[in-house]
């Protein structure tokens, strides 16, 4: 999988690494306990499979109801073995956003103003990622379920941590 559309590392969205925070920004994908527990995971998974095809993925969804299941994925982000962020791109979703659960997610209604349609991300996404990669993140079943990944199309393996 490719860079977030040419926008790893954009200053406004916490620095290099997700998870990163700068003074007055807010979060980005991967906040620091699940990069504590990723970077764990990782390096443990570096032993068995080479760095370049090990991830750690975030997908951030926004409401578009009043029901826990009434979400749709608004930014999805990728890091390296090296905590780097190689993917970070907002989604526009395709149905009204009821609420961007600013507070949980760091997206706002203005990040999704210049966003693409899921399927232009996922296209980007597609690129980084392939069927010999690890793909390791919290209640990642989730995070593979919203994006449409397949196991042995987009990779190889996940590792819930």
């Amino acid at each position: 999988s490719g860079g977030r559309g040419g926008r790893a590392g954009r200053g406004s969205r916490g620095g290099a690494r997700a998870g990163g925070r700068g003074r007055g920004q807010r979060p980005t994908g991967i906040d620091t306990q699940n990069r504590r527990n990723v970077t764990t995971v990782l390096k443990a998974m570096a032993s068995a499979a080479p760095d370049n095809k090990i991830f750690g993925i975030d997908v951030e969804c926004v409401a578009t109801g009043v029901r826990s299941t009434d979400r749709t994925p608004a930014r999805i982000v990728v890091v390296n073995c090296a905590l780097e962020t190689v993917f970070d791109e907002f989604v526009k979703p395709a149905e009204p956003v009821f609420s961007c659960i600013t507070e949980l997610t760091g997206v706002t209604a203005t990040d999704l103003d210049d966003a693409q349609p899921r399927e232009v991300v996922l296209e980007k996404l597609s690129k980084i990622l392939s069927a010999d990669c690890y793909l390791v993140g919290q209640s990642i079943q989730h995070d593979i379920d919203w994006t449409g990944l397949v196991r042995g199309r987009d990779f190889k393996e996940s590792l819930d941590v």
